[in-house]
């Protein structure tokens, strides 16, 4: 590929906000040769944008727990500016997070499945509507904010319930809401 050309592709997906695809293509420029440059006088700033774009523009990656805690908190959040209250969910998906927030929201599932993966097992989850994965991330959101189901409304076993119950009150809670830009954005611990 050409150089030149992929630097184009790699600046229209940044401004595009197409964070993926701009990974991708510095990926390539940084492939294609760490020395090249539009022209000499540009070249330490091309190669600073390139390490920017890869360090910062990674593609996110979500697993079951994480898909599932993302699915729970839009469905459980409400939009104050849509009629009555509608869940986030009848109108926005996970494309719609700000990618700050989806990182954020990763980075707090993660946090959870280190300490406790352990306990996320079929012999201690009671319903076999679903993995003990998803379960945990529906449950991790619903129960770190203080709605009216989580770890400790009989899905787990009593004392596993209990114990997650405590660390996610722990964690504190996080809403999130619809911002001016029309993205969602979150607030809290």
């Amino acid at each position: 590929m050409d150089p030149t050309a992929c630097y184009r592709m790699m600046m229209e997906a940044m401004n595009d906000g197409r964070h993926d695809d701009a990974y991708h293509c510095a990926k390539d420029l940084d492939w294609l040769g760490k020395g090249w440059s539009p022209c000499q006088a540009s070249g330490w700033a091309v190669r600073v944008l390139i390490d920017h774009v890869l360090e910062h523009y990674k593609p996110l990656e979500f697993d079951e727990f994480t898909e599932a805690y993302i699915i729970c908190a839009l469905w459980a959040s409400t939009d104050d500016q849509m009629p009555y209250g509608m869940p986030l969910d009848d109108k926005y998906d996970r494309g719609d997070i700000d990618r700050e927030i989806l990182q954020r929201m990763i980075t707090d599932c993660r946090n959870f499945q280190m300490r406790w993966q352990h306990l996320l097992i079929d012999d201690n989850l009671l319903v076999d509507s679903c993995t003990p994965e998803e379960q945990g991330g529906h449950d991790f959101w619903l129960t770190r904010n203080g709605h009216g189901a989580g770890f400790w409304d009989g899905d787990w076993k009593k004392e596993v319930g209990e114990f997650l119950t405590a660390y996610s009150k722990k964690v504190g809670g996080y809403a999130l809401y619809v911002g001016d830009d029309d993205k969602i954005h979150g607030s809290g611990n």
